[in-house]
């Protein structure tokens, strides 16, 4: 999310062994994600970068902000 708008055209689940071997737990080596997004229509200035994560039980979490973008 930047500045909690979801990005549209997030992809999850591919593969990061480096973070199940950091966590020591095999089943969350599907954890990563990318986006691809145009901002162009976005005004010119920084947003910060979120997650918003929907459990398997429907419960959501929000992270805090984890990096800023900045459209320049």
């Amino acid at each position: 999310m930047l500045d909690d708008k979801a990005l549209p055209g997030t992809r999850y689940g591919f593969m990061r062994k480096d973070v199940a071997e950091v966590f020591e737990i095999p089943a969350v080596a599907a954890s990563g994600w990318a986006v691809e997004a145009d901002l162009s229509g976005w005004a010119r200035r920084c947003y910060d970068v979120t997650m918003r994560l929907q459990r398997v039980d429907a419960r959501v979490w929000y992270s805090p902000p984890t990096a800023t973008i900045c459209r320049k």
